[in-house]
């Protein structure tokens, strides 16, 4: 006796039909990922740029220059980025110049979170956090040189510099 299978290919192909789709959207979703965070990192790359090409205001150490936060702002808000994420809230930082802490780094961070996956059961339901730094180093003129260096042999006990005085720093 033979028994009846009419269904059995029907459902085998509904199941390997939405495996198969529910792969392309994963990866259809990691693509939009990768595309979101090389636009989050070019504008804030651009931010950044700005930032510290912004002259800064010689008479202000505090790292608190209006100025140059104001016109980051505007070249992060002509990219959009907050409507090209769909309204993904982010979060962002300034290192300013000249700032007391951290006057190494000047740039720009960006912070925002998204979910791996299109639907909540594929993947994880955890929001991935994302993070884009964009530090430009300012090249020191040869006067902060000089003065980083005759400072440095000072701490030493060397005495510091006189103008006779040539120092291979290395660049500095």
């Amino acid at each position: 006796m033979t028994k009846n299978e009419e269904g059995q290919s029907t459902v085998e192909f509904i199941i390997s039909f939405m495996m198969v789709i529910g792969f392309v959207f994963l990866y259809v979703k990691m693509a939009l990922n990768f595309t979101n965070g090389y636009v989050v990192h070019y504008a804030n790359f651009m931010a950044s740029r700005a930032l510290l090409v912004q002259e800064a205001n010689s008479n202000q150490v505090d790292g608190s220059d209006t100025k140059s936060r104001q016109v980051a702002e505007e070249v992060w808000n002509g990219f959009n980025v907050e409507d090209v994420l769909g309204g993904i809230e982010i979060t962002k930082d300034f290192n300013m110049p000249g700032a007391v802490d951290n006057n190494l780094f000047v740039g720009t961070i960006v912070e925002y979170e998204d979910r791996f996956s299109i639907f909540g059961n594929v993947g994880t339901t955890d929001k991935l956090k994302f993070k884009s730094e964009s530090f430009l180093g300012k090249e020191p003129t040869i006067a902060e040189c000089v003065e980083r260096i005759c400072e440095a042999f000072r701490a030493l006990g060397a005495g510091g510099c006189n103008h006779n005085t040539t120092v291979m720093d290395n660049g500095c």
